[in-house]
């Protein structure tokens, strides 16, 4: 996803450019949302609201599912000749660069928020049931016929007793 920031990049501190963006990124990806551009003193303040699909597999019931997911950048991005070695390391090394040519590249910064946003668990819906732990029926489709006692067999002993 690149933009020409030349425009902007040529107006005083403040100044603000919006924009719809309905593209497909490096990764496949393909984004719907909106990007807005403010001119800071070295480079851009770059303010995103994103929505995508994710097709996973739910961790769950193992179905193949899709879901939208949204995400939000808040990144300064500078001017590649304003900055210093000392500021970065190296300029290899730093993804938040406009480069010589007024080219912004948002592809790889919008990469690390994919991953960033990624859920820890995904699920098909917030209701999912999952799989049966002893046969595997998934139980969002049919009811499982096992006896759902707990597998804890600390205790056998004394229930002998009883």
């Amino acid at each position: 996803m690149k933009f020409n920031v030349a425009g902007i990049i040529s107006e005083r501190n403040g100044a603000i450019r919006t924009y719809n963006v309905d593209e497909e990124i490096k990764c496949g990806r393909r984004m719907n949302g909106s990007v807005r551009m403010l001119r800071t003193d070295r480079g851009l303040w770059v303010s995103a609201r994103l929505d995508y699909l994710m097709h996973e597999e739910c961790d769950r019931c193992l179905n193949d599912s899709t879901k939208r997911l949204g995400m939000s950048i808040e990144e300064e991005f500078f001017m590649v000749n304003e900055l210093r070695l000392n500021d970065c390391g190296s300029l290899e090394s730093i993804n938040t660069v406009i480069d010589q040519h007024n080219i912004l590249d948002l592809s790889q910064t919008i990469e690390h928020y994919i991953i960033i946003n990624q859920p820890i668990q995904f699920t098909c819906s917030t209701d999912c049931k999952g799989l049966c732990s002893l046969c595997g029926t998934n139980l969002n489709q049919n009811v499982c016929k096992c006896v759902n006692e707990p597998l804890n067999t600390q205790w056998d002993d004394l229930k002998g007793i009883i």
